[in-house]
């Protein structure tokens, strides 16, 4: 009887460390989000005829980039914005390529990416870009 109950101690607890495992992996990926979105606050995007303009400030000194999504495509461009840690970051990009853009009706989010010193990478919420 006591080899049973001690096998049924060592499946439930194998179960409550998959069940911890997965809800952290789940609830990681928003939680880093919110607070990269709360580190950054306003991502001020403006776009002309030769391309965008992005700049930000973080509240504390981070390295960035940002990735561009073309969803209807599944095709990815990323650019360095800040390669030294800084509180300001402003990039200027050229208009997208007709390969990443092949239609007007083309799907395009954009997500900023910031790394702390020790290489931890915090990234925003995606947001849809407002086409031409």
């Amino acid at each position: 009887m006591k080899q049973a109950s001690v096998k049924t101690l060592v499946l439930l607890g194998v179960m409550a460390v998959v069940f911890i495992s997965a809800v952290f992996y789940f609830f990681k990926s928003p939680a880093s989000s919110v607070r990269a979105n709360d580190i950054i606050g306003t991502i001020n995007m403006t776009s002309s005829y030769h391309g965008y303009t992005i700049s930000f400030v973080s509240e504390s000194s981070l390295r960035s980039r940002i990735l561009f999504t073309n969803k209807t495509t599944n095709k990815t461009i990323s650019y360095d914005i800040r390669k030294e840690a800084n509180r300001t970051h402003l990039i200027s990009i050229p208009s997208f390529e007709s390969n990443f853009v092949t239609s007007p009706s083309d799907q395009i989010y954009y997500q900023v990416i910031l790394k702390s010193d020790n290489e931890e990478e915090i990234k925003t919420l995606e947001y849809k870009m407002m086409t031409r």
